[in-house]
């Protein structure tokens, strides 16, 4: 009995590192020695395991969690960030909130560690783990249909459908070209607009229901998406509520015309994007359009969509 309770004291103060060794194109892998030799130059307690396959690191974390872990650090990128949410929300041991979620930045997106300012050189984001803070956001649930069946998920950042989630789908088991990821992403973004036709969307759970036909939908905590585009410029990670931004059928020459306004900010100046905010929303189309959430395909709709409400505790910069 004395020796579980020391062993659950140990595993509380350490940190159970999940690394994913093939993001950035096996960045984190080739960090790993000197992220290792930097944690215990700082006398951090830890214990690792390399991820293999898709799903390994929520199934990680959430086994962490079970043996005591209350601080998890993820070594990757936003998919690995988003599967580890999923353990840390999905698991019942302890509330969600009692798990501390630290991030070294190793993917080609990095979208999520922007929102939160998180460094991205290995050793300043080592080193918010002895003089960084501890915050809380919020997280979201998506409900969607995947061959049928309803099924659910968890994300940190944003959830698109329609267009959005229409480019994660070319996007996803595609080679990489010699491209940085926010380069490939846009001219996935670029080249596929030609070939997608808007869809009419129901919208319930707002102030007032909405229905048109719609170019892209997204669903925010966080402000970025594919590699810094400013996609919700006014959301806040912590006030409990999302920001809906919806873009009204338009054509691919007015996007490239006001392609900037996806990275500087002004997106809500243009007459067809309107701005929503909402603790929850359900999603209908016709016909079915595809859903993602952090950059991870999911399915389709129908869709259900609510906050949770700090239900992340996070490691950020202290200033």
């Amino acid at each position: 009995m004395l020796k579980t309770q020391i062993l659950d004291k140990m595993h509380e103060s350490a940190y159970f590192v999940i690394i994913n060794p093939v993001s950035g194109g096996g960045r984190s892998k080739k960090l790993w020695p000197k992220i290792e030799a930097q944690l215990r130059d700082y006398g951090l307690v830890f214990q690792r395991m390399f991820t293999q396959d898709a799903g390994d690191a929520t199934r990680l974390a959430r086994q962490a969690i079970e043996q005591g872990y209350r601080k998890l650090l993820v070594i990757g990128g936003d998919g690995t960030i988003h599967e580890v949410v999923n353990g840390i929300c999905g698991q019942t041991a302890v509330s969600s909130r009692r798990i501390l979620l630290a991030v070294i930045p190793a993917g080609t997106g990095s979208d999520w560690v922007k929102m939160h300012g998180i460094p991205r050189h290995y050793r300043r984001a080592v080193k918010l783990l002895v003089e960084g803070k501890n915050i809380f956001q919020d997280a979201g649930l998506i409900g969607y249909q995947r061959d049928g069946h309803p099924c659910t998920r968890y994300f940190s950042n944003v959830a698109g459908l329609a267009y959005d989630a229409y480019v994660v789908r070319r996007t996803q088991n595609k080679a990489r070209t010699g491209l940085g990821g926010s380069i490939y992403y846009l001219w996935k973004v670029l080249s596929s607009m030609f070939s997608f036709p808007p869809a009419e969307l129901q919208l319930k759970g707002l102030e007032r229901p909405w229905s048109g036909k719609v170019f892209c939908l997204n669903v925010a905590i966080g402000r970025y998406v594919g590699g810094g585009m400013h996609i919700a410029p006014l959301s806040i990670p912590d006030d409990g509520n999302f920001d809906i931004t919806l873009i009204r059928a338009i054509s691919p020459w007015e996007v490239l015309l006001n392609l900037p306004k996806l990275y500087n900010g002004r997106l809500y100046r243009h007459r067809k994007i309107e701005h929503f905010r909402g603790a929850s929303l359900m999603v209908d189309a016709r016909p079915q359009v595809p859903v993602e959430a952090d950059g991870e395909l999911l399915g389709f709709t129908p869709a259900e969509i609510r906050i949770l409400p700090a239900a992340l505790q996070v490691r950020v910069p202290a200033d």
